[in-house]
């Protein structure tokens, strides 16, 4: 008889952590936390044990500020750096989802490079072979786009002066989280 089932979820070796259940909680498939609260000690992909923490500053604007950008972009960058909120936290991933993050990472800033060699190389070619051109500058692009895709955590959905929410966790990551009473949107 088989002792090990290769489907099962993953169990911490240690018990969770208890967490202040006003600090934070989720509101149907959305993590709810206040500025400064300590986020679970468990991979936000998985819900095991976390092998590695990741500390990030979110910022985040009004979607109504992307219209500035018809002004200009300078004009858009100062609008988003004095209309933005700020919140910091504090996650972690299992090491199979770190290394996996990594891994990603590091593919997408590789084709980033590499299209900007065959970029350069294409151009400073005395007979510019313009496939290579157009294929770098495709590859660089992109990989950034790969890089905005693969970096983040979480999803933001808003912050504002007392909380912030955000998507992008595991099933299991919330339902391990509890809905304290009255811990509900302030805006």
């Amino acid at each position: 008889m088989i002792t090990d089932n290769p489907y099962a979820p993953p169990v911490a070796e240690r018990p969770h952590e208890a967490v202040d259940p006003s600090g934070v909680w989720r509101e149907g498939d959305q993590v709810v936390w206040r500025h400064g609260a300590s986020w679970p000690d468990r991979c936000l992909r998985c819900n095991g044990p976390v092998a590695r923490r990741y500390r990030r500053d979110l910022y985040w604007h009004s979607p109504i500020w992307y219209l500035t950008i018809l002004l200009g972009p300078v004009v858009y960058i100062i609008v988003a750096m004095i209309a933005r909120h700020s919140t910091r936290i504090e996650v972690g991933l299992c090491s199979r989802h770190a290394d996996e993050r990594i891994n990603r990472l590091f593919l997408a800033w590789g084709s980033s490079v590499l299209g900007l060699v065959a970029l350069v190389s294409g151009c400073a070619m005395t007979d510019a072979s313009w496939a290579q051109v157009w294929g770098g500058l495709l590859l660089m692009i992109g990989g950034f786009v790969a890089v905005t895709i693969v970096s983040p955590l979480i999803r933001l959905v808003r912050i504002d002066r007392h909380q912030a929410r955000a998507t992008g966790v595991c099933f299991d990551y919330l339902a391990a989280l509890e809905t304290p009473a009255g811990a509900t949107w302030r805006s």
